[in-house]
């Protein structure tokens, strides 16, 4: 600590940091929080009305490690909350009125009414406090946290006259509810369609359009006087080049609006995933997308061209995006109160064990194979495998929803799996693949909530995966026919239950046909969830993993292609509850 010394001014609100011989990475992280480095050497000046308490502590413990150690540095870190809680008295006040609106709502079969301010978690209060000094946030909750009454909050709490909530074609509708639910007017909300002359207004406060129809729709959109943009399941606009992301970047660029980027999962495969919302908010790291891959990622050249492969320098990653990615500090299953189990359910390969051998064989022997053509052998020895387990699953489902008399999700990836599951229990279950429409979709999701005879609901995995709310309230069982290629699916699934209202702990059984790529795909995902959870998380290890095809073609080749002989029946692996697989 002699190489730092630290001036509080309370009554200015200003803490100023002197440290001897400043890293590269002290100033970096520094210039992404917005402290401002007054250019002499190390003189750091923080201004605590423009950063969040969270910033600031990963700043200090970025110069000095030391800082951990509460007890030792007592009387700056009580100088530092008294600043705070000077700043915050005010602010809450003022948010306490403006979200004054009453919102009546049924919780455990009893009606409560509470003002919106009052309805918010402590975590989500942070996070809509923080608008008043931050105009770009990604708010990174974990699924069924609450993000949108987070999103509609920031609008009525900063008097945005025109918001844009630019969304996923399944969310249209559940947008449009959650607004009517937390008190805004039918009138004030325009959802754009794809057809029909109806589409924009000029006096609306809410405007809810998919990402696809805000290209269509630019021009329109970009006439509206638009102050607020909120983008929900933002790593659906990861890659910088498709049109999803530059639509959003033309937005930004012309209108200049406040950004609300909502996503439980902003890394869903690769640490350069968290590029595109930095871009887009004009972050620092967003700046060159050459010097982030070389910063943070690990890039390795393959069969396929270069490839990243993992992730590096994840704790210095995690503290430059202190002060613009706000994460939930109280883990989900503790706000909640209930918690999620994961049961591997391992069958035996009955049927198209041959298929399944053949087509691995042809694949391990196959030279010059593409990235293209190798995805697809891999998506047909899942297919494969996923048909082999559906008797067995059908059975294992039937047993929870008529012997037990209990509710579950079923994922899936395949069309030709959830027609099996359609001709068995018929009027039983409801579905939600792909092409189902947006009112088909909204129809199953409450008959499956409301009707005591529909026990089963079969998702395919992407499109059942995201904004399905409700389901919780009827339901704590779900199965995956199919393990996911990317983490992200699973915890989006798992999200669709593990959500507020949710009581009972949430059990997820994965169908695994054992010695196949199944085995591989569940470790893979826990081993990715791993890295992820150092850059979401703060942590300071390194870790690599292997490009999904590439792994498994080696894991393939390293078993000789053939599946490990077991016996036709299924035997279940309880994990602790918490833990992923």
């Amino acid at each position: 600590m002699s190489d730092i010394q630290v001036y509080a001014d309370i009554n200015s609100s200003f803490i100023r940091f002197i440290v001897k011989n400043p890293s590269a990475d002290d100033i970096l992280v520094a210039s992404s929080l917005g402290i401002r480095n007054n250019g002499f050497g190390g003189t750091f000046d923080v201004d605590c009305n423009k950063i969040l308490r969270y910033g600031l502590y990963m700043f200090m413990l970025q110069i000095n490690r030391g800082f951990e150690d509460h007890s030792k540095y007592k009387d700056l870190f009580l100088s530092i909350k008294e600043i705070f809680d000077k700043i915050d008295t005010p602010r809450i006040e003022y948010m306490k009125s403006k979200l004054s609106r009453l919102v009546t709502l049924k919780v455990n079969e009893e009606m409560i009414t509470k003002t919106t301010y009052d309805w918010l978690f402590e975590d989500q209060v942070e996070v809509v406090k923080a608008s008043l000094f931050l105009n770009n946030i990604l708010v990174s909750f974990e699924t069924g946290m609450g993000k949108s009454l987070i999103g509609s909050s920031i609008s009525t709490l900063n008097d945005h006259k025109k918001t844009l909530i630019v969304c996923t074609k399944s969310a249209k509708i559940n947008w449009k509810r959650e607004l009517l639910k937390w008190g805004e007017k039918i009138e004030d909300i325009t959802v754009v369609n794809g057809s029909g002359k109806k589409t924009l207004r000029t006096g609306e406060k809410f405007i809810i359009i998919t990402y696809d129809l805000a290209r269509t729709k630019l021009r329109a959109l970009l006439s509206r006087d638009i102050n607020h943009i909120i983008i929900d399941e933002s790593h659906k606009a990861k890659n910088i080049k498709t049109k999803r992301f530059r639509v959003l970047e033309e937005i930004k660029k012309v209108k200049n609006p406040r950004s609300t980027s909502l996503s439980g999962t902003p890394i869903t495969n690769r640490s350069n995933d968290l590029y595109a919302p930095a871009k887009l908010a004009n972050h620092l790291l967003g700046r060159s997308y050459k010097d982030y891959k070389q910063r943070f990622c690990i890039v390795k050249p393959s069969q396929f061209g270069e490839m990243i492969i993992g992730s590096k320098n994840e704790e210095l990653l995690h503290r430059c995006l202190a002060n613009f990615m706000i994460r939930n500090k109280v883990k989900k299953v503790d706000a909640l109160g209930v918690n999620v189990s994961y049961k591997r359910m391992y069958l035996g390969m009955e049927y198209y064990s041959s298929d399944y051998n053949n087509l691995v064989n042809e694949m391990i022997t196959k030279k010059g194979i593409s990235k293209l053509e190798l995805h697809s052998y891999l998506t047909s020895l899942s297919r494969l495998c996923a048909l082999s387990k559906t008797p067995a699953m059908i059975e294992y489902v039937e047993d929870i929803a008529f012997e037990y008399n209990e509710k579950i999700l079923v994922f899936t990836t395949f069309t030709d799996v959830i027609k099996k599951f359609e001709e068995h229990f018929k009027d039983k279950c409801v579905i939600i693949q792909g092409a189902t429409s947006d009112t088909m979709r909204d129809h199953n999701k409450m008959k499956f909530i409301e009707d005591d005879t529909c026990k089963i609901f079969v998702l395919q995995t992407q499109a059942g995966s995201e904004s399905l709310d409700g389901l919780q309230t009827v339901c704590n069982k779900m199965v995956y026919i199919d393990i996911p290629l990317v983490p992200k699916d699973l915890t989006q699934g798992v999200g669709r239950l593990l959500r507020l209202l949710q009581t009972k702990g949430v059990e997820c059984g994965l169908a695994i046909a054992e010695g196949t790529i199944d085995e591989r795909l569940v470790d893979m995902n826990i081993s990715k969830e791993k890295s992820i959870n150092l850059i979401l998380d703060n942590s300071n290890k390194t870790f690599e993993f292997q490009d999904v095809e590439f792994e498994l073609l080696n894991f393939l080749k390293s078993n000789n292609g053939q599946i490990i002989e077991d016996s036709s029946e299924a035997e279940e692996s309880n994990v602790a509850a918490g833990e992923l697989i």
